[in-house]
């Protein structure tokens, strides 16, 4: 029977996390950059029922799925940084010191 070897690099899933965080961070950023930029200077030239409504959607995207999008891939990231990245660091840790009761 063979014993396979699990390698995890906690510091490459950390990393992945952070990274997470700021490509998440980014698309937030550039959705409200985006919308400042054309709806304002739109705003300013645009006046009918149409600019309402047109102005209504894109907050409606924002809170229907920009917000919830946002909340998931940032608990993902949270995930992979704590539960993953330092939980297995600290089990690993725990496990090292309680076998050196052993020898």
């Amino acid at each position: 029977m063979s014993v396979e070897r699990i390698h995890v690099n906690t510091d490459a899933i950390k990393n992945l996390a952070n990274d997470l965080n700021g490509t998440n961070n980014s698309i937030k950023n550039g959705y409200d950059n985006m919308t400042r930029a054309v709806l304002g200077p739109l705003m300013n030239s645009w006046e009918s029922p149409a600019s309402v409504h047109a102005v209504n959607r894109f907050d409606d995207i924002r809170k229907c799925y920009y917000d919830n999008r946002f909340i998931v891939m940032e608990n993902c990231a949270k995930f992979l940084r704590d539960i993953v990245g330092e939980g297995y660091d600290f089990a690993e840790n725990n496990n090292a010191s309680l076998s050196e009761l052993f020898k």
